[in-house]
């Protein structure tokens, strides 16, 4: 099989920062539990559904096409009142004339204003404007392989948190470390694609599996492709209706109480039925450092 003709390949990972027992402190300019990483609702199922306060760091970041209409092109993850993670592909590989407008924070349903679950409705999202855009600097496309997916997007303003706009966790304390290079469950959410190659007007999550990384090298060796290690290979877990979420969109684990953000969407296969082809994920962890010296 040729595989260009399935592979929706976005970018690749291969830059290793050091940490560990070197690895520098994260100032307090980035949030710490239980003042990041908190998900207020307690119902965290197998299924797509999800309330509307839940994964509160889920961002989509917004675009201007030439015709002055918007369009949700990826997402992010809120990690401080300024900044917003994403990938590097999201910043710098979009549409020719497409611009790169707002982030939009707090939104649940897209079809709705207000959005409203029973009898609770929650403040509008609100659009915040981009000052600047920060690109890892080694990040390349070369083919059908591209390393170092990641940005920041630095906001024009700063926002304020709530129960609907809160920050998610970086994995910066060894035992967040430890448990970010783990196999197991995690979770991604955003507005991606169904089977159906419909986009959800509703914000979703699904219950993922971070795959042994031997066997995620084993599943793209045949494309060509070599895997890093700073790249998690993801696949999900048996959820029939599950798909891909959005390009730059968080994949998140719940690490002593509070959600850290483990991975960044980056590329895979573009048909969903794929079989046994996980997604692949820039790993956070290996970026903690950089995303720390470049928070102004």
């Amino acid at each position: 099989m040729d595989p260009n003709k399935w592979l929706g390949l976005l970018a690749s990972v291969t830059c290793i920062v050091a940490l560990g027992a070197d690895a520098k402190t994260i100032s307090l300019s980035l949030a710490t539990p239980p003042a990041c990483g908190q998900s207020p609702s307690d119902r965290i199922a197998g299924n797509s559904g999800i309330r509307m306060n839940e994964f509160p760091w889920t961002a989509l970041i917004e675009y201007e096409k030439p015709s002055g209409e918007i369009e949700f092109l990826c997402g992010g993850a809120l990690i401080h009142k300024r900044y917003v993670v994403t990938a590097a592909h999201c910043t710098t590989s979009i549409p020719s004339g497409w611009k790169l407008k707002r982030v939009r924070l707090g939104e649940w349903d897209l079809s709705r204003s207000p959005d409203c679950e029973e009898d609770v409705c929650a403040p509008a999202p609100i659009d915040v404007n981009v000052e600047s855009t920060i690109a890892h600097p080694q990040f390349t496309k070369s083919g059908k392989t591209a390393i170092n997916d990641i940005a920041l997007i630095r906001l024009d303003r700063d926002v304020t948190f709530s129960e609907m706009v809160h920050p998610v966790c970086l994995p910066t304390t060894a035992l967040a470390r430890n448990a970010s290079n783990e196999a197991g469950l995690a979770y991604n959410s955003g507005w991606g694609r169904t089977v159906a190659m419909l986009r959800s007007d509703t914000k979703q999550k699904f219950v993922m599996h971070i795959k042994n990384h031997s066997d995620c090298t084993a599943a793209y060796e045949p494309f060509g492709i070599e895997l890093q290690a700073t790249q998690l290979c993801v696949a999900d877990s048996g959820n029939l209706d599950a798909c891909r979420g959005d390009s730059g969109g968080p994949l998140v684990r719940e690490i002593e109480g509070a959600w850290h953000l483990l991975g960044i969407a980056s590329f895979g296969p573009k048909r969903c039925e794929t079989n046994k082809v996980p997604d692949v994920y820039t790993k956070v962890l290996e970026y903690t450092n950089w995303i720390q010296d470049n928070i102004n």
